[in-house]
């Protein structure tokens, strides 16, 4: 040894980090077994197969191979500026790409093991199927045709059990997202908060439950197989299309009856700000829409703060909790809405036009949609403006009856009913709407009414007490009917209404 060098013993134990290095290293189908102490579960990674290229450990580090985890096989390839640098507990750089059947993801950036394991860097994944990578961890999404193509980018913040993605782009199913995401792991859920701008999103994507066939899935019929003629023979049938069952039969349309499972909403806890550009729900399409939701053991709340819909505004909240017999609430407010294509949307209700007021706070629980409605309690307003009755024109019905022609009412859509204001409120019991307070105002008439609107068969049984309180013009009768109510009793089913003037009420009267 020269004078002033330090002495080298025979052990080697004073080798320099730097100089220590590898030649051709390789693992051969090895296993590595995880145990998380704080949970007590165990991970078994199998089939390892890695090659590493490093010339000393101040130098760059490459590893590329695959292994398997839970029956998928994962390839990898990275980069690592310096071992030597993360072993003294400073950041270094790191460049990894991974890749399976299901997903495509890289990350370029800093790590760092001081203390906690540190990242800072950008992140891309290109998933095929949210549905199948979900499942894979562990999470079953419940049946739907949503949860497709998933993509992501952005900037990763990493500090031990929290997790940020700012500038963040992810696209699911067809709609982007632009924002932040934070995920906390570590507790009994992984906690999710978000403040993002969405593009659209269609809650129909994910609707589609578990009772009914796959998307796009259809079973051929028999050959020769008799359509079902009686009831009875329905109910017998096994492969009968799934619908309402109501007093015992099963409709081909109408409110479903497959079971809703809401086991999902226990795989998180959230609190997420969202702006949608357009939302669409069953045939209701709303514009953009502010609402902030929190998902906390299982229970929902979204807070609609801002809703632009149907040419008007409105606010409201909707509630869910329970996994497969949920309670769902909803109470809404909205002013200046255009009623017509809104009725129309939401309960393929067409014979009301107008812009005005609704307020709605119902309440329902049960295993699918038609046990939901069928339990329905709440309350309804509404109060329109400058609107019309469709389907049904009175002051022509009294220019008949003046005459002395005494038929049935004859609904038809160019036939209307102009008013100035209609309103009414509803009592809502076990799904049976009650209104006894219906007014309708119009330069000729003044109408009032009661009755029920039954909502789990989608029937109508409701009678409107119309009153001429002007002159009808061009009526050309000599019988002067003003100031004589003829009541018209409405019945049927939401999409097929009849009219029934009941005259005897007129007769009997001696005005």
């Amino acid at each position: 040894a020269e004078t002033g060098a330090p002495a080298s013993s025979g052990s080697g134990n004073n080798l320099p980090l730097e100089q220590v290095a590898l030649g051709d290293v390789r693992i051969v189908n090895g296993t590595l077994n995880y145990v998380d102490d704080t949970t007590g579960a165990s991970q078994k990674v199998r089939k390892i197969n890695v090659a590493l290229a490093l010339e000393n450990l101040a130098s760059p580090l490459g590893a590329k191979g695959d292994l398997g985890w839970k029956s998928e096989k994962i390839s990898f390839d990275g980069t690592l500026t310096s071992p030597k640098q993360v072993m003294e507990s400073q950041p270094a750089n790191l460049n990894v790409k991974l890749s399976s059947r299901l997903f495509a993801a890289s990350y370029t950036g800093k790590i760092s093991l001081a203390d906690v394991l540190r990242l800072s860097g950008g992140v891309k994944a290109d998933v095929s199927s949210a549905r199948r990578l979900a499942g894979w961890l562990g999470t079953d999404l419940p049946p739907s045709q949503g949860f497709g193509p998933l993509k992501f980018s952005g900037n990763m913040q990493t500090e031990g059990t929290r997790h940020t993605l700012t500038n963040a782009r992810l696209g699911l199913d067809g709609a982007t997202a632009t924002g932040t995401v934070t995920v906390l792991t570590g507790g009994t859920r992984p906690k999710v908060t978000a403040d993002l701008k969405l593009s659209e999103l269609n809650l129909n994507t994910y609707l589609f439950d578990g009772a009914s066939p796959a998307p796009g899935a259809k079973k051929a019929a028999p050959a020769n197989k008799a359509e079902p003629e009686t009831i009875n023979d329905l109910l017998a049938d096994p492969e009968a299309a799934p619908g309402t069952r109501v007093k015992g039969y099963s409709q081909r349309t109408g409110w479903s009856n497959d079971p809703i499972d809401l086991t999902s909403l226990g795989a998180v806890d959230a609190n997420a700000k969202l702006q949608v550009g357009r939302l669409l729900f069953k045939k209701i399409k709303v514009d953009r829409t502010d609402l902030d939701v929190k998902l906390a053991a299982g229970k929902m709340r979204v807070d609609f703060t801002d809703i632009r819909l149907y040419e008007g505004h409105g606010r409201g909240v909707v509630t869910l909790a329970g996994a497969k017999n949920p309670t769902v609430g909803a109470n809404f407010e909205t002013t200046n809405i255009s009623a017509l294509p809104l009725l129309t949307d939401a309960a393929d209700i067409k014979f009301i036009s107008g812009k005005g007021n609704l307020t709605l706070a119902v309440a329902g629980r049960g295993p699918s949609q038609f046990a939901i409605i069928e339990t329905l309690n709440g309350n309804a307003a509404f109060k329109f403006n400058d609107g019309a009755v469709i389907g049904l024109n009175i002051p022509a019905a009294y220019r008949a009856l003046s005459q002395g022609r005494i038929s049935n009412i004859k609904s038809a859509p160019s036939e209307k009913t102009d008013f100035s204001a209609l309103t009414a409120t509803f009592k809502i019991a076990k799904g049976i709407a009650t209104n006894t307070d219906l007014q309708m105002l119009s330069p000729l008439l003044r109408v009032t009414g009661s009755g029920r609107i039954m909502l789990p068969p989608r029937q109508v049984d409701y009678t409107v007490r119309p009153k001429v309180v002007g002159d009808l013009a061009g009526q050309g009768g000599a019988a002067d009917l003003g100031g004589v109510e003829i009541p018209v009793r409405i019945t049927g089913t939401f999409d097929k209404l009849s009219y029934q003037p009941q005259l005897g009420e007129v007769l009997s009267n001696p005005d």
